[in-house]
């Protein structure tokens, strides 16, 4: 039991810190030891594994790598069975990305609004940030840029410490940078070139 506990802290350690082979390898070992886990256990276990693998092939190969998804995918139907909602906002944030990062806007956009409609039963502000961040970049993406401007203003108005999820690597994006650059960019889209450039700097 403890050697697949440290297993799935291995993998999820590794992959917050973007070391491929190591948590391709702590959580592949951790899989093949998920049966030593109390029945209670094993579920969480697996979907962290899931999401360390998930964040892993992303790191490698990008978001739009058939691995991650798959990975992301097995998360979110683990943590939808159990209801937990912390985990599925996780997975489903990363599903989204790799809907985006493929070019698949509108299933990107289905997933992320999902994805706040999930946070949203939280009222967490580090849930709320990763959805209102992604769907900001999503409206950027289909060219909505008043829908990006007002998904920005959202996420200036949350209030929080720490954005980093315990379920997605501390790597991944500060959303508050990118909902600005979004938010820059949108705006020089607009013509206003001036706000673009101070949000820019």
């Amino acid at each position: 039991e403890d050697a697949a506990r440290q297993r799935v802290a291995a993998a999820a350690f590794a992959a917050s810190t973007q070391s491929v082979d190591e948590t391709l390898h702590h959580a592949a070992l951790g899989l093949r030891c998920l049966a030593k886990l109390p029945t209670a256990e094993r579920t969480t276990a697996e979907i962290s594994l899931m999401m360390a693998v998930g964040m892993a092939h992303a790191s490698r190969s990008g978001f739009g790598d058939d691995r991650a998804m798959a990975a992301f995918a097995r998360a979110r139907d683990l943590a939808h069975a159990i209801g937990d909602v912390d985990r599925e906002i996780a997975a489903t944030w990363g599903i989204s990305s790799c809907h985006k990062m493929r070019g698949e806007i509108e299933a990107a956009r289905e997933a992320g609004t999902r994805l706040l409609s999930l946070a949203e039963s939280t009222e967490a502000p580090r849930n709320l940030a990763l959805a209102l961040d992604l769907l900001g970049s999503i409206a950027f993406f289909q060219g909505r840029f008043s829908d990006c401007l007002s998904l920005k203003r959202r996420v200036d108005e949350l209030i929080f410490d720490e954005i980093g999820s315990p379920h997605t690597s501390r790597s991944v994006e500060d959303v508050r940078i990118t909902a600005e650059m979004y938010g820059a960019l949108a705006q020089w889209h607009r013509g206003d070139e001036s706000t673009a450039l101070e949000w820019t700097r």
